[in-house]
């Protein structure tokens, strides 16, 4: 008479096959989208292309300025941020030895997130060639240590992929809704790559230097193991410095510490003997020392977890300016 009125309804689901093809479609947009080009343009797509852009202008200006002192006992240090945050300006080194009466200069180079690879960039090595100091120092994470991911060269493939993914759809939805979404930063690749300030200079501050690392972060922290490069990672380098040797360089690779918890842990028994073979090798090879930072630095010199602040850059740029000291009086000059 009614019905059935309490006739079950089922749910419609989605067969297998649906989201088989789903999941197909998805990923051929994706791959269409990461690997298709937009003719004449070229997206920016690494915040290291900049800074690397701002680095070949400062080196520019370096080499300027420095072709006009000949005389004295040159020192130059080159790192990655660690440096820039441990290694106060040159000023602060060229005063001191002035007072003391000492013909020394310090020549503070930097490029944040350098490793190994980065000493056999043809601009830094062509200053070095073309500048010849007679003192090297080369911050040690630069000098001795794989990359943090050891999984990126692996990746840098899926990582350019994803890069144009994002930054083709990010140009589709301001071609659709360009109201709503702007532009995505671009590049025209008949242009100047990036433009960057013509006056910069090494001369400035990198760390956040009045910050003191947070407790809870000095409480609870990750300790990055990391492996130690091998002597042939670093060929053109290696020639560098043999070169270099030849004409009188030394070059001192100088231990920026890390939190001391940190410091002592983060490489393995097998790595540190590697570091120490690799030690031994350039010792043979070239004018080489490895100055070790013998103090314990706490959490609260540093503004995280690897670059120091104010406090803790004092007593490092105390120690190199002593050490670098010790190597003048010891030339015999």
């Amino acid at each position: 008479m009614f019905g059935n009125t309490f006739k079950s309804t089922k749910k419609q689901l989605i067969s297998v096959r649906a989201w088989v093809l789903v999941i197909v479609i998805s990923m051929g947009l994706f791959t269409l989208l990461g690997l298709m080009g937009m003719p004449n343009r070229d997206p920016i797509k690494r915040h290291h292309d900049e800074m690397y852009a701002n680095f070949s202008v400062r080196m520019a200006n370096l080499s300027a300025q420095l072709e006009a002192h000949c005389e004295a006992f040159h020192v130059v240090t080159f790192g990655s941020s660690l440096l820039a945050s441990a290694v106060t300006q040159d000023t602060f080194f060229n005063k001191r030895f002035q007072q003391q009466g000492k013909p020394i200069t310090v020549t503070r180079i930097f490029q944040p997130g350098a490793v190994y690879s980065m000493l056999e960039d043809p601009i830094l090595n062509n200053f070095l060639e073309k500048f010849q100091p007679d003192l090297l120092c080369i911050e040690d994470q630069s000098f001795f240590l794989e990359p943090i991911n050891g999984i990126i060269r692996s990746r840098s493939q899926w990582s350019k992929i994803h890069r144009n993914y994002v930054f083709n759809l990010n140009r589709m939805k301001h071609f659709l809704l360009p109201q709503i979404f702007s532009e995505p930063a671009t590049i025209r690749k008949t242009d100047n790559p990036i433009i960057v300030d013509s006056s910069l200079t090494f001369d400035i501050d990198h760390a956040v230097l009045d910050s003191i690392i947070p407790q809870q972060d000095s409480l609870d922290f990750e300790i990055r193991m990391r492996k130690v490069r091998n002597w042939r990672a670093s060929s053109r380098f290696n020639k560098l410095v043999q070169t270099l040797a030849e004409k009188g360089t030394t070059v001192a690779v100088i231990n920026v510490p890390r939190p001391e918890q940190i410091e002592k842990a983060y490489l393995l028994k097998r790595e540190r003997s590697k570091r120490e073979r690799l030690i031994r090798k350039y010792q043979q090879k070239t004018n080489f020392e490895y100055w070790p930072f013998e103090s314990a630095f706490p959490f609260r010199y540093y503004w995280d977890t690897r670059h120091v602040n104010k406090y803790g850059r004092k007593i490092y740029s105390d120690w190199l300016l002593e050490r670098i000291d010790q190597h003048y009086e010891k030339q015999g000059r």
